[in-house]
């Protein structure tokens, strides 16, 4: 059952993002960016109520503001990233925040990479060359080329970065408080700390329309979904395991690329997809 759970967790990430990417040219991006959390959060605030632990010390706090500030700027590049390339090259991209992890993990919190961990970051380097092996007919480093081309991709490699970082700061924040409690609080930090910037950009005058917010709430409720089967199959498995169950994201996405967005070059985005699932599975298993 842990798997199923796992499964829809990693296909509520690729239809949140595609229904975002499919909207972004009638919904405002920003407003866009917003709706991950505040679409979501009517399914948190029950449970941010339910589990409040009472007095919360400084630390807190200084955790929650810095990771709503780090995930406000990461939500608003997130939109524009899937709007500007291909979605089956943007979405494979998030593989490589456990490759960062094995630099930022160390530094952070103390995790110490293994070999394995090494493999499989270059696995996933692998993988991100082969979503363009076509372009080898230019020269052996023309795959890279051409991805670092898409400005999208390069936003998404750069997000791989800071959710590495947020993952670390994430760890440091279940040390000490419910991990449910400060995942919602989290997604309610967020969307507080986007109503300053929606309303320097003068998104909320007017509200926006009905169209926009039932959009909004779809990609919200994808992201809810994802959340929830998420914390199932922690309930149930190990969290490496359902990790690397989760990131099937990454072929979810590069199937809706091409039948949803008709992208091309769908056999070698498969291919390269399949072999960032591994090297994410050897970080997860073995790293």
């Amino acid at each position: 059952m842990w798997a199923l759970f796992s499964l829809l967790a990693g296909l509520s990430d690729s239809l949140r993002d595609a229904s975002s990417k499919h909207w972004s040219g009638s919904v405002p991006k920003l407003l866009l960016s917003w709706s991950y959390t505040v679409g979501a959060l009517p399914f948190f605030l029950p449970v941010l109520w339910l589990r409040y632990p009472g007095n919360l010390d400084a630390r807190f706090w200084i955790l929650l503001l810095t990771l709503g500030v780090c995930h406000v700027s990461g939500g608003i590049l997130l939109v524009r990233a899937l709007s500007l390339s291909d979605f089956s090259l943007c979405a494979p991209m998030v593989a490589f925040t456990p490759v960062f992890l094995l630099i930022t993990g160390p530094l952070l919190v103390g995790d110490n990479p293994s070999a394995a961990g090494v493999v499989g970051a270059l696995l996933v380097v692998l993988g991100s060359y082969l979503l363009n092996l076509p372009e080898l007919k230019d020269g052996i480093f023309a795959p890279f080329r051409a991805l670092l081309k898409e400005t999208g991709v390069r936003i998404m490699f750069f997000l791989a970065f800071l959710w590495s970082l947020t993952c670390c700061a994430d760890r440091i924040a279940v040390r000490y408080y419910d991990p449910l409690f400060w995942g919602c609080a989290q997604v309610t930090a967020i969307s507080i700390l986007f109503i300053p910037v929606l309303l320097a950009r003068k998104m909320l005058t007017p509200l926006p329309s009905v169209s926009h917010m039932k959009r909004m709430m779809v990609v919200g409720i994808f992201n809810a979904s994802s959340f929830w089967t998420y914390l199932l199959a922690l309930k149930i498995a190990p969290v490496h395991y359902v990790i690397c169950v989760k990131r099937m994201s990454i072929l979810f996405s590069i199937l809706i690329g091409r039948y949803l967005f008709r992208e091309v070059g769908i056999k070698d985005r498969l291919l390269g997809g399949a072999c960032m699932i591994l090297g994410v599975v050897v970080i997860s298993l073995w790293g």
